[in-house]
């Protein structure tokens, strides 16, 4: 057993002592859905779909087996120190609130939160009834959850254990990257590994565990992808320019403005057609690689 399935058995440690009768194995899977078309645009977070962004984590469980715990920690991308995550807060103590942040808006519902499974929008989820345990973290070996706004590492349990959940979402996680060197670029949520191109603004491992052994866990993040074309057509235009018969000038130039268009929209076209709002990624669906939530503002919530 690795050493997050180490950590997240001992956040339900005594829930497992329970069940410690050797039954039959089950699966775990994680999955990552892009959240920001669910948002309501109340105007209690203006920036959401622009400058902010957020995913959800999905938990997938075997009929028979029951989900207990889960856990998420920050690892590095380029965070520091103009992206942030964003958090719900109690109006009262300033608090940050991990589990039951609140149904009654934007503000509330797009805070970075963890809760017991449950409907992506289904508003037990964001309230008290779907609320856990966050007994320290999940990564670090400290007695507290970190929630900071560059790292986030929460272990969190249900609590108390009843052994009766299913399948559902568990964790949501906000960015702001409004300070960004980033803000307005084409923005993407995957499951993928880095690739050339593609810059992990930040990235997260996700956990859960079940009454049966052993936890699952899923690395993800948020990426910033650069137009492909913006060199190329430059490039191309110039050669235009300098090399072209003056007799042949405007014909050259539409030529090359036409295969520098293609070569961009090529690519584009490649990394949009396959996928769409909340379209779950899985990082064995190789096509899907890219789940694009953002071009300089959210598609779901251009006007």
């Amino acid at each position: 057993m690795n050493r997050s399935q180490s950590l997240l058995a001992r956040i339900a440690v005594a829930a497992l002592a329970l069940l410690a009768d050797g039954g039959a194995a089950a699966d775990v899977t994680l999955s990552v859905v892009d959240a920001t078309p669910t948002a309501r645009h109340d105007g209690t977070l203006p920036g959401i779909g622009e400058t902010i962004f957020s995913a959800d984590v999905h938990v997938e469980v075997t009929p028979g087996d029951a989900w207990i715990a889960g856990g998420i920690v920050t690892w590095p991308g380029t965070r520091r120190p103009e992206l942030y995550l964003y958090y719900t807060r109690d109006p009262n103590t300033g608090e940050v609130l991990l589990t039951a942040p609140g149904f009654d808006n934007d503000a509330q519902m797009f805070g970075t939160f963890m809760s017991e499974p449950r409907g992506q929008t289904q508003p037990a989820r964001f309230q008290a009834a779907a609320a856990v345990g966050l007994p320290h973290d999940y990564w670090g070996g400290g007695p507290e959850p970190r929630a900071e706004p560059d790292w986030l590492d929460v272990a969190y349990i249900e609590s108390p254990v009843t052994n009766t959940l299913g399948s559902g979402f568990t964790q949501r996680v906000t960015i702001d990257i409004s300070e960004s060197a980033y803000a307005g670029r084409d923005l993407y949520v995957s499951t993928a590994a880095l690739g050339e191109g593609h810059t992990l603004l930040v990235g997260f491992e996700s956990a859960a565990g079940t009454r049966t052994p052993p936890a699952e866990t899923l690395r993800w993040g948020f990426f910033a992808v650069p137009e492909p074309g913006t060199g190329m057509l430059l490039g191309l235009l110039l050669l235009a320019w300098l090399v072209w018969p003056r007799m042949r000038r405007r014909a050259g130039f539409a030529a090359f403005l036409a295969l520098a268009v293609l070569w961009d929209s090529r690519t584009a076209v490649a990394q949009t057609a396959l996928v769409g709002p909340q379209v779950r990624l899985d990082a064995s669906v190789v096509p899907q690689k890219y789940l694009r939530i953002g071009w300089g503002r959210h598609p779901a919530c251009r006007s």
